[in-house]
């Protein structure tokens, strides 16, 4: 992790999946029914972009679909883009193009990247179609910053006793996945 980036993570997390997957980033908080719609295949969790976040945003279509990636959100907003929130599901089919050329990333020399690289290349060659799922404000946080850290525990009521809007789901949020990927 300190001389590499997440395109490398994947790459080594990838010799050992072999089956659907949900791809969760570790920096992300949010409330674990959001997760029920990512459980279907080749799913992207998706939010309208907000004053505090940063990085790579996707182009949707009207039928949801991811058109293109950006790897940063414009200053002038543009109702099409939508800011990923880090969260993927992908079915073997799909995981099987992302790996290759995840490989031939890392063949170059280029553990830097981000892994959304890979992706936003097979979405622009047609190789890799992801539907958005959108994720409301609230109901997730990035945590980068200790000021992110601060703002996500006061935006999920950390030791003020209130009772969240999501609640956790008793049952697994994974019925149809076998894995779980977190980076």
């Amino acid at each position: 992790y300190m001389t590499t980036n997440n395109i490398y993570s994947l790459y080594l997390a990838g010799k050992r999946i072999c089956a659907p997957f949900l791809l969760i980033e570790s920096d992300i908080i949010f409330y674990s029914d959001l997760l029920e719609p990512m459980t279907y295949p080749d799913r992207i969790a998706l939010a309208d972009p907000a004053s505090w976040m940063n990085g790579t945003c996707v182009a949707m279509d009207e039928k949801k679909k991811a058109v293109s990636f950006h790897d940063q959100i414009p200053e002038t907003p543009q109702p099409s883009l939508k800011k990923t929130v880090n969260i993927y599901s992908f079915s073997l089919q799909s995981w099987q193009r992302v790996k290759v050329k995840l490989e031939q990333e890392i063949l170059r020399g280029n553990t830097q990247a981000y892994y959304e690289t890979v992706f936003k290349k097979l979405v622009k060659k047609g190789q890799l179609d992801l539907t958005g799922v959108m994720f409301e404000p609230g109901a997730w946080y990035e945590i980068d910053t200790l000021k992110d850290l601060a703002e996500a525990e006061a935006l999920f009521g950390r030791n003020k006793g209130h009772k969240p809007k999501h609640q956790a789901n008793a049952k697994t949020v994974f019925p149809s996945m076998e894995q779980l990927c977190i980076i």
